[in-house]
This record gives C-alpha cells, sequence and structure tokens, in this order.
C-alpha cells in the first residue's frame, strides 16, 4: 500500500472523518530522491530524502553528502559493496493549482545527471566549523518548485504556502535532551501521487548542549529505516488543548522548529543495537550551500521528465 495517492472520493471520505483535515504545508517540502543503476536500465536501486532551500533567491536540493557521494561520511570508503558511487538519481518538483474549487498538487519527476567532474568533488565531505559535514546541497531552476507568492489566491493561506522549508512557518523552541520531534521522509520508497513524507515521532535522545563525538550532531530516538537519509528534523512542541465549539470539536495546538537533517543510525559494533538514529545541525545548511554552489557550476545536469 503507498502513501499520498488520492482521488475526489477519499478526499470526501477523509472530511468526513477528520475535522477540518488538511495537509500540512511543511509536507511540501519535502521531496524522494531515487538512485539510479549505472548499467543502462536506469532502474531505481535506493533511495533517501532530500528537501528544498531558498538561498539568495535560488532554488537548492538538500539532502545528505552520502546519499550523493556514495561514500561513509566518517571514514570516505565507498558504501556500497560493489564499489558504486551515484551518477544519476530523481527527485520530484511541485506546483499547485485550483481545479474546480479543490488545490491540487502536481509532482514533476526531475533527473539529475552529474557531469564527470563532480565525482572529484565528492571525494570529501564540505569542511564545515574545521570538521567534515555529511550534507550537500545543489541548485536547480526555482520553476521546477514554487515558493511564498502574495498573488496566488483559490485557498485559505494561499499567499504564504510554499515549498521552501526555510521560507516556512517555524517558531524557535527551547530544546533540551528527552522532547519530542518528527522527522518527514520516505522509508523503503513508500509514496506515490503527491508524495507526502511520513512524519515519524522520535525525540531528542543526547544533550542539546554538546555535539556528539567532536561533531555538529544530536542523537535522535526513533524508529527510522532506510530511505529517509536527508529528512528534515522538526522539534515539535504542544503548548495547549481547547475545546473549539466553532468545529465541534477538542483542538491541540502545537509549534515547530527546523533544527536538524536526518543522517542515519548510529552503525558502530557497540553502539548498533541501541538503535539510535542521529541528525546534523540546520544551521550548517547555508555554509554548505555557499560551498557547492560555487564548486558545482554546471556540472550538473538537471532536466524534467514527468
Amino acid at each position: 500500500m503507498k502513501y499520498g495517492g488520492s482521488s475526489p472520493e477519499i478526499t470526501n471520505l477523509a472530511h468526513k472523518n477528520f475535522v477540518q483535515a488538511a495537509s500540512d504545508t511543511r509536507s511540501l517540502c519535502c521531496t524522494p530522491i531515487e538512485l539510479l543503476s549505472k548499467d543502462g536500465t536506469e532502474i531505481v536501486i535506493s533511495t533517501a530524502t532530500g528537501f528544498f532551500w531558498l538561498h539568495n533567491g535560488q532554488a537548492y536540493l538538500v539532502t545528505n553528502w552520502h546519499v550523493v557521494s556514495g561514500r561513509d561520511p566518517f571514514t570516505g570508503e565507498i558504501i556500497n559493496t560493489n564499489g558504486y558511487i551515484p551518477s544519476q538519481f530523481n527527485f520530484y518538483g511541485a506546483s499547485t493549482e485550483v481545479r474546480d474549487g479543490s488545490v491540487v498538487i502536481d509532482r514533476k519527476l526531475i533527473r539529475i545527471t552529474l557531469g564527470p567532474h563532480v565525482e572529484e568533488i565528492l571525494e570529501k565531505p564540505p569542511i564545515i566549523a574545521g570538521g567534515p559535514v555529511d550534507l550537500w546541497a545543489m541548485p536547480f531552476p526555482n520553476e521546477m518548485v514554487f515558493g511564498r507568492d502574495t498573488n496566488r489566491k483559490g485557498f485559505a493561506g494561499a499567499d504564504v504556502v510554499t515549498c521552501f522549508i526555510n521560507e516556512g512557518k517555524f517558531q524557535r523552541i527551547l530544546t533540551q535532551a528527552g522532547d519530542e520531534c518528527v522527522i518527514l521522509g520516505y522509508p523503503l520508497r513508500n509514496y506515490e501521487g503527491g508524495m507526502f513524507p511520513i512524519w515519524k515521532r522520535g525525540s531528542i535522545a543526547s544533550d542539546v548542549a554538546f555535539g556528539v563525538g567532536g561533531r555538529p550532531v544530536f542523537l535522535i530516538d526513533a524508529a527510522t529505516t532506510p530511505g529517509m537519509s536527508g529528512s528534515p528534523i522538526l522539534r515539535r512542541a504542544t503548548s495547549f488543548t481547547a475545546d473549539n465549539r466553532d468545529i465541534g470539536a477538542i483542538q491541540q495546538f502545537y509549534t515547530l522548529d527546523f533544527i536538524g537533517v536526518y543522517a542515519g543510525r548510529l552503525q558502530s559494533a557497540e553502539l548498533a543495537q541501541t538503535n539510535i538514529g542521529y541528525g546534523r545541525y540546520q544551521v550548517l545548511i547555508p555554509d554548505v550551500v555557499k560551498q557547492f554552489a560555487s564548486a558545482l557550476g554546471a556540472k550538473v545536469d538537471v532536466i524534467p521528465i514527468g
């Protein structure tokens, strides 16, 4: 059973089943990433997660460095036992329009081909704050996704809805070990249609006043799976619950803060059985964007397929 596909009949039933059923706009910031084979068949051999970032008016796709390089971020060794280093992968852009009074989200397949010199760039992760960082960012044409548009109309909040996570509405939240978070990603190719990510609940598993292993990393306790590398991590805080008499239902109010990028699970022999994952600080993204914006240049082809 895939998640994200729907029909008008199912949508109508959803609105009957859930009071004021609506999609959280932060789901629009995410995309599956599909790594393709190199044998000419272009079949999907593995998947990951990415999200959209806006920097100085330019759109970027952000994910983990290990997803694109095919290398272990700690050792630099090729992850795949067959020596596979990706050179082509897919992601999905997004557009929105109002049809017959309903909001329609359209996802378009986009193919990225890395040029012959990109492999040299990806031999080592970017260096931020004196150390390697498992993050990667690639510019792509802005028209492949949509940002805020004060002239957009047709549905509630149309003028502020955006695909860029750093254009979304967030509030800084005081955070400490044990606090709740959610991870937005695509576990095990579980997506189709609108391709909305799965919202995995977890908790902050380390004291946030310190890094982990001398790195800008924090630990996550969550039931994550392959395919979620590159997922945004959002800190979630519930403020209060009230009886909303206008809608005839109990309503819970919560706030979200974008705090990091999920990078995988601890792999050492001593820690693997803890089932603990980790995330990279989101404040690293602007510096990563600057590094790859100048390094990639015209060495990447971005072509709409769908």
